[in-house]
């Protein structure tokens, strides 16, 4: 069987939407990250977690993050890691980053997004759920039957659109990022 990308159904829809809205055409494609990509997705995640954070995260947690995102792309780029860029127009917008599960409960079949993240101005204009489509076929094309990600309880943004996408939540846990907060797990079943 083979498989059509994912956003594809969703192409004409989105350039509708970013049509309309910036008079212009809009092209999106989504592709294997490189280290190539380091700085611009480092550039892209510092500018989305202060657009997504701010009021939830304390600044200065925000900025020691922050500060270390080049070098941390630039590690994980450069050893093949399972990364994927949303390129609208020729520019980064948004990225997910993917792994076995980092949870010590978590079954051999279950891969994380560990990060996914647009920048600010693409939320809400709908290439999110391409993305997430697309990645979601590659994982089921690794064999996995779940995929789990953690999100900030207060992050209700990102909370509707995982749940709009089918995950639901399983667990809580308190994590300090400059203070205590709660991180809510989401898992969706990919063998339906």
């Amino acid at each position: 069987m083979s498989i059509i990308n994912p956003y594809e159904h969703h192409r004409t829809q989105l350039s509708r939407i970013l049509d309309r809205e910036e008079g212009r055409k809009m092209s999106f494609i989504i592709r294997k990250a490189n280290i190539l990509d380091a700085r611009d997705i480092a550039i892209l995640q510092i500018r989305s977690w202060i657009a997504a954070y701010s009021g939830i995260v304390p600044y200065q947690a925000i900025a020691a993050v922050n500060g270390r995102r080049l070098s941390l792309w630039q590690k994980i780029l450069k050893n093949d890691s399972d990364a994927f860029v949303g390129v609208c127009n020729h520019e980064i917008a948004g990225f997910i980053g993917m792994s076995e599960s980092r949870d010590d409960d978590a079954k051999p079949d279950t891969y994380e997004i560990a990060a996914f993240y647009l920048v600010p101005e693409y939320f809400g204009k709908g290439i999110a759920k391409p993305m997430m489509d697309y990645v979601l076929e590659h994982i089921k094309k690794l064999g996995y039957s779940s995929v789990t990600l953690w999100t900030l309880e207060e992050n209700t943004r990102a909370r509707k659109f995982y749940e709009k996408c089918g995950f639901l939540p399983e667990f809580k846990k308190e994590i300090t990022i400059g203070k205590p907060l709660i991180v809510i797990r989401y898992r969706k079943n990919l063998s339906t």
